[in-house]
């Protein structure tokens, strides 16, 4: 009779053994349901390839070769993983590498044999639309953002592929829901945030069930090698043994910061860890170069932007205390007000206009004279600036903007001087943006994105970005670099963002960005440094500019910027204690060929 660990069945020899049941089929007629014949015979040739020899090769490989450019050491990981690992892992290889590419091969090996069907990938909020992209436009799977806006979500019991912040994921009742599902795959990115088992985030992957698992970190040991027990744990319960069986055999210190017996920890691990490091690659890291291009106002802009952020400040004191505090959505309606001013004055008109509409009398006599105001910039300092550098541009320039009234204005401009210029939003269908992308690459010289661009797209053939207006969440910035500076770059990158003297902006790269050498950093740098407080970066700079006069606000971001400095420090730390550490103890792909 079928069990969970499968039905007895009979070999040619008529010897009995044990099938795995691994398409649910027993489970089906234990409990009175049946499929059609046609699922049944896909079982069975899925079947048929898990059991076919190790041909040290993915299946998924025919179909990635055409959409994704496949490193060796990301093809020995998932490799690994797959035949070695059972689909449990730890993914760890140094920042920039490419786990999360590494993670969805194993997702398709997996899925391509019929080994899962329910997964489920748990990501820091800034990082959930990105998971989504990638899948959809590199491994051509279509995922459910969870309580995403404007998503198809309907609720958590509906859906077999689904994505979810880790914020979302522990709520009450949303965990619950969570941990009744048995999930065939779990996927938990930045999985350093689970380091701590008395955390709820540790406990939520603790209590969800799952075949298999891949947790994602850069720096699985942060402050002592404790952590890295309670992460292995997830993956393996009882492979390290006890708390205290594991401290004493490979502790060399009190508190976990240097490891002995490193060859044995090192046999143990490679059941369960992947770590690539940097110089095992072969690959070319270029270099970024950064430049700030501050300008002075004309007169026209100088008035505009004060009239405005005046206006601003008083809907914002307008707010009860408990909205401001809090951040309430209304917060940050005038938090993009305030950027709309500083991206463009298109931007900040059709704003103005659309605020117009639905005001009071009195109020819409005050916009008014705010959009006459704006009548008078005839053309934005910064777009000046951005013909000039565009006209130095030998090669191909990729631009970057938050708002569409800016990308149209950026698009008009440039092409009444002659140059071939296509743009890529969000509120273009599928199709409309692929055609951009290809005329990017193939004749265009210049391709306007807005923040819809920074994600998804591989752009390697271009090696100079300018933001024509900055985002204040430094992740975002990154992601805007990233879809040039990646693996596959073979040359230098330049970067030159654009701002205005004494604006909002220039306070936050002045004192934010250039303190802790946001423009060097990746993605996984960011995330390490930022954690939770990338959700909170917005509002706190917002407020230190609408609650203080411009020195007392210039001191409020200088306070932030020294605390980002003093995470930069920490996660600086963190990382030389794991090279220290996994510098001893190898756990490279690359030197078993994934075998």
């Amino acid at each position: 009779m079928p069990t969970d660990e499968g039905p007895l069945g009979v070999d040619s020899q008529g010897s009995a053994i044990r099938i795995s049941d691994v398409f649910g089929l027993g489970r089906s007629l234990l409990d009175g349901r049946f499929h059609h014949l046609s699922w049944f015979e896909l079982c069975l040739k899925s079947y048929f390839l898990t059991i076919q020899p190790e041909t040290g090769a993915l299946l998924s490989g025919p179909l990635l070769g055409t959409r994704i450019e496949m490193m060796s050491h990301q093809v020995s990981a998932a490799l690994k993983v797959r035949d070695r690992m059972n689909g449990r892992a730890l993914l760890a290889d140094e920042v920039g590498l490419g786990k999360t590419i590494e993670a969805c091969m194993v997702y398709k090996e997996l899925a391509l044999r019929g080994l899962i069907r329910k997964t489920l990938i748990l990501t820091p909020p800034a990082l959930v639309s990105q998971w989504h992209d990638e899948l959809r436009t590199k491994f051509l799977e279509e995922f459910t953002i969870a309580s995403g806006p404007g998503s198809k979500f309907i609720d958590l019991d509906s859906h077999e592929k689904l994505i979810a912040s880790i914020d979302t994921a522990k709520r009450p009742g949303v965990k619950e829901r969570l941990c009744s599902v048995y999930w065939d795959l779990l996927i938990v990115d930045e999985a350093h945030r689970l380091k701590n088992s008395r955390t709820l985030n540790y406990r939520l992957a603790r209590d969800i069930s799952s075949t298999y698992l891949l947790m994602l970190t850069a720096t699985p040991i942060q402050n002592g090698l404790a952590e890295l027990y309670n992460l292995v744990n997830l993956v393996r319960p009882g492979l390290l043994g006890s708390r205290l069986e594991f401290q004493s055999r490979f502790s060399a210190d009190s508190k976990g910061r240097r490891v002995t017996n490193q060859l044995a920890l090192q046999r143990i691990l490679s059941g369960v860890m992947v770590r690539t490091r940097r110089k095992e690659t072969g690959l070319p890291f270029t270099r970024r170069f950064s430049n700030t291009v501050r300008l002075v106002p004309t007169e026209g802009e100088y008035r505009l932007y004060n009239a405005v952020t005046d206006y601003v400040r008083s809907l914002y004191e307008s707010l009860p205390e408990a909205r401001r505090i809090r951040a309430a959505p209304d917060v940050f309606l005038l938090i993009t007000l305030q950027r709309q001013l500083a991206s463009s004055t298109p931007a900040i008109s059709k704003a103005l206009r659309r605020r117009m509409e639905r005001s009071t009398p009195a109020g819409a006599r005050e916009i008014d004279g705010l959009l006459r105001l704006s009548s008078l910039v005839k053309e934005d300092s910064k777009m000046i600036a951005l013909k000039e550098l565009v006209g130095a541009a030998s090669g191909k320039v990729l631009i970057f903007t938050t708002f569409l009234e800016t990308q149209e204005y950026i698009r008009a401009s440039l092409e009444n001087l002659g140059y071939d210029v296509t743009c890529y939003s969000g509120a273009m269908d599928e199709g409309a943006r692929q055609r951009s992308l290809n005329d990017f690459r193939e004749g265009a010289k210049v391709l306007v994105c807005t923040e819809a661009g920074s994600e998804g797209m591989n752009l390697q053939f271009c090696n100079l970005v300018i933001n024509y207006d900055l985002p204040w969440n430094p992740l975002r910035v990154e992601q805007r670099i990233g879809r040039v500076h990646r693996i596959g770059q073979v040359n230098d990158v330049y970067i030159f963002s654009l701002t205005v003297r004494d604006t909002i902006e220039d306070h936050i790269l002045d004192l934010l960005y250039e303190k802790i050498q946001l423009f060097q950093l990746t993605i996984g740098d960011l995330e390490l440094i930022l954690g939770d407080e990338v959700r909170r970066i917005e509002p706190r700079i917002f407020r230190s500019f609408m609650e203080n006069d411009r020195r007392g606000a210039k001191k409020a971001i200088e306070k932030l910027g020294l605390d980002l400095v003093g995470r930069k420090r920490r996660a600086d730390s963190a990382r030389g204690r794991n090279d220290s550490i996994f510098e001893a103890v190898n756990l490279s792909p690359l030197e078993e060929g994934g075998k």
